[in-house]
């Protein structure tokens, strides 16, 4: 019969807080000059910090920010107006992640667990994630799929996709922020996912998204290349 053994696919368990998250890189403290800063930023190479304070994010300074300043020598707490309030938390997966980094032109976005701030994501490694998991180099489409634990069956996904005369290049499990649930995301060699998307519905599965490399100004290419811009390689 048709199924996982007609298939070759690579099933990856993403934790970003193991995956993603760089080690690396210190945020600022709000008693951290803006000449510091930048030494951090020049540093790790980005263009952007976390500014943390007794372990609570405040938002993202970034290098325009310090330079903006009269005076690099006076503390950052001089300008926490300016910060940037965006950030993410260990349910969101790595194309949310893209869609916000390209959405706010950022060189890492902070992560945050229950209010607390515990480390960065660079473009390097949600670039690195991308490339692995997802076989970005190969044509294709993408759809994401949230299910409960209990429902998971890749030989049943697996079914749904070769019945519409497509295949599974690479798939990934992820984080739900409820504990029962999972999402699935299913890299395959078509780009129309119309009638795979349909299929899917048929079968009660809930997709949570879906992009196909036809789509010009949401699609998957596209960030692909926006992030491919930021890196220095």
């Amino acid at each position: 019969s048709k199924g996982i053994n007609t298939i070759t696919y690579v099933c990856h368990k993403i934790m970003l807080s193991q995956k993603l998250i760089a080690t690396d890189i210190s945020p600022a403290l709000t008693s951290d000059s803006g000449m510091n800063a930048m030494s951090l930023m020049d540093e790790f190479k980005v263009s952007h910090l976390p500014v943390v304070e007794k372990g609570q994010l405040l938002g993202l300074i970034s290098e325009d920010d310090i330079w903006d300043m009269h005076n690099q020598e006076k503390p950052i707490n001089s300008i926490l107006f300016k910060l940037k309030q965006v950030f993410v938390t260990f349910e969101h997966d790595v194309f949310e992640i893209v869609k916000m980094v390209n959405e706010h032109d950022l060189t890492l976005i902070p992560v945050v667990d229950n209010n607390r701030y515990v480390g960065a994501i660079s473009v390097r490694s949600i670039l690195k994630a991308l490339a692995s998991i997802v076989a970005m180099q190969s044509e294709g489409g993408v759809i994401i799929l949230e299910m409960n634990k209990n429902d998971y069956s890749m030989s049943e996904m697996a079914q749904i996709v070769e019945g519409n005369n497509a295949k599974i290049l690479s798939s990934y499990v992820s984080n739900h922020k409820d504990n029962n649930m999972i999402k699935v995301t299913l890299k395959l060699n078509v780009n129309e996912l119309s009638p795979v998307v349909q299929t899917f519905q048929r079968y009660d599965y809930t997709i949570t998204a879906h992009y196909d490399q036809s789509q010009s100004t949401d699609g998957l290419q596209d960030r692909y290349d926006s992030l491919m811009r930021y890196l220095n390689i």
